[in-house]
């Protein structure tokens, strides 16, 4: 999965400024017929070159990610792409992230030679000879959803729900995350950290087989619920001293379950507020959770993620192209 040293939204305000990276020339998958195996129809490749002994990008089979990166709505792409190894996370600043790599972007060789699967991808990472050049196929639109950003974050128990923090200084900075890497065989999960560095050390750490010491607030997203006013789901707070309106959505948890004399009862539910001044680094969680609730509801996991003008429901993402 790791290389020995991820509608993606990915934003950190925490970052003032961002690695450099280079932007990789792209063609249409029909000029390049070498591959032994077959890709979805559509798309693009592109060849880059890595020099560095580490390239700082996990792997994962498509399969593994499906209902946790990848929506049950693409399904399809799923199965064509099957074990094929797809970028599922990037660390910033890493050889892989400079050279233009990005969540859901395919290997298909290295150094010439065919990959067939996220094991024979690190395997032939870490053997390749240096400089290696690597040759990735971007899918016909975005697939990966790892719904993740810099918020500000009020958590309250119930009767919390239509109120708002009466100050700034009661909502807290977390870098949340809706699914992601952490979350697959772990069910619909929320987590928040306190940076985007803390969450990055997180899955170093786990997928290296170390014991997490980074703290984590973490909610399962089972029977959630997100409250609307008049049918809008988006609330405006303003505060003195802020030029900007603060817009936030409030998310219902329900409590854990817990075994009495009586039988099970539930805990009390906990009520979570997640802002932004920019709306739209709130709007790519919001839609995460969004995504994840309605996959739940019978039925409601296979649709085309299509609105009904035909413009895709879900396209927040960062802009590799």
């Amino acid at each position: 999965m790791f290389t020995t040293m991820s509608s993606v939204c990915d934003n950190d305000s925490d970052d003032n400024e961002q690695p450099r990276r280079e932007t990789p020339r792209r063609q249409s998958m029909s000029k390049r017929q070498s591959l032994a195996f077959e890709l979805p129809t559509g798309g693009e490749y592109y060849e880059t070159t890595v020099g560095a002994p580490s390239v700082g990008v996990l792997f994962y089979g498509a399969k593994e990610l499906e209902g946790v990166l990848i929506s049950s709505a693409d399904r399809e792409i799923t199965w064509e792409l099957r074990h094929r190894p797809v970028v599922t996370f990037l660390f910033e600043e890493s050889a892989g992230y400079r050279a233009g790599v990005d969540k859901g972007h395919v290997l298909c060789k290295v150094n010439d030679e065919d990959v067939s699967d996220k094991q024979s991808a690190v395997k032939m990472i870490q053997e390749a000879v240096r400089p290696m050049k690597l040759f990735f196929y971007c899918p016909p639109w975005s697939y990966v959803h790892n719904a993740e950003g810099s918020l500000l974050v009020h958590i309250g128990t119930n009767g919390d729900e239509m109120t708002w923090p009466k100050s700034l200084s009661e909502w807290k900075k977390r870098y949340t995350v809706v699914g992601g890497l952490l979350a697959i065989g772990a069910g619909p999960m929320l987590k928040m950290y306190k940076s985007k560095g803390e969450y990055s050390s997180a899955v170093f750490e786990t997928v290296n087989s170390r014991k997490v010491t980074t703290k984590v607030e973490a909610f399962s997203l089972q029977g959630a619920s997100i409250l609307s006013d008049n049918g809008e789901e988006d609330h405006v707070v303003r505060y003195e001293g802020s030029v900007l309106p603060l817009t936030y959505i409030v998310l219902v948890v329900p409590g854990p379950k817990k075994r009495t004399l009586l039988g099970l009862s539930s805990s009390p539910k906990t009520v979570i507020k997640l802002a932004s001044f920019q709306p739209m680094n709130l709007r790519c969680v919001w839609e995460g959770i969004q995504r994840t609730i309605q996959e739940q509801e019978p039925g409601q996991g296979h649709d085309d993620g299509q609105r009904e003008d035909g413009i895709p429901q879900f396209v927040c993402r960062r802009n590799s192209t």
